[in-house]
């Protein structure tokens, strides 16, 4: 993230879950995202926004939060963040830095939403892709047309989904394909250092795993993002330690 001489810093987590990650099949139990980003050693953030819409989740992330020694700076919110995104932004001061992590559990984020926190002239985002859990299942079923357009902001994604059932496109360069497309239409709204990434398991095989997309609108911090997913461990303590 770009330095700014401002003393507060937000981290905002639009899925941010109980708390407590389940690694399978070990299920072993990690910290999750919002109290990985409360333990930083390094007091990058000053202000933490966690949103949750599963009552058992908000109800365990809201005494996970609150228990922790930086819990005070956090406020942790109950509901669709879709329907919060007017609330959230205005809680943030227009000249101050704000992280935004968006680990979606399907296609639970629409582009509007995005949008409204691209209006926000310091904002770097990182954005888990959903394409096993939302693309795949929705994209070739007609009913589900009206939720990719509302991920997405365009209907554009059709012929990429045309081009796939056709077998112009291998499963590969689908799943490439479907998160350029998204990375195109965060440019055009100011996010222009935007850039998709495949990080793959070594743990196994080294297969692809997932998509995370990043977008800034500073050069520098793309740069702080390429090299630190070129090593691929701990991409996301890593990167929030940079900022």
């Amino acid at each position: 993230m770009k330095k700014f001489p401002r003393s507060e810093r937000y981290y905002v987590d639009l899925f941010a879950g109980p708390g407590i990650d389940e690694v399978r099949p070990s299920q072993r139990q990690i910290d999750g995202s919002p109290l990985r980003a409360l333990s930083l050693k390094r007091g990058n953030f000053t202000k933490y926004i966690f949103v949750e819409n599963k009552p058992s989740y908000f109800q365990a992330l809201l005494k996970r939060v609150s228990a922790h020694n930086r819990g005070t700076s956090a406020e942790v919110l109950s509901g669709d963040c879709n329907e919060l995104v007017q609330q959230i932004v205005q809680k943030i001061p227009q000249g101050t830095p704000v992280f935004l992590f968006v680990d979606p559990r399907g296609l639970d984020i629409h582009w509007q939403t995005i949008q409204q926190f691209a209006a926000h002239r310091h904002l770097d985002m990182l954005m888990t892709f959903p394409y096993d859990l939302g693309i795949k299942r929705c994209a070739y079923d007609p009913k589900s047309y009206n939720t990719v357009d509302m991920f997405y902001g365009t209907s554009d994604w059709r012929e990429l989904a045309k081009q796939r059932k056709e077998r112009v496109l291998t499963s590969r360069q689908a799943r490439d394909a479907f998160a350029e497309l998204y990375v195109s239409q965060l440019r055009r709204i100011g996010l222009n250092f935007s850039e998709s990434t495949l990080l793959r398991t070594k743990i196994v095989s080294g297969k692809p795993l997932y998509h995370m997309i990043f977008a800034s609108r500073y050069f520098v911090a793309l740069d702080i993002w390429r090299s630190i997913t070129s090593r691929q461990v701990g991409t996301l303590d890593r990167f929030l330690k940079s900022h």
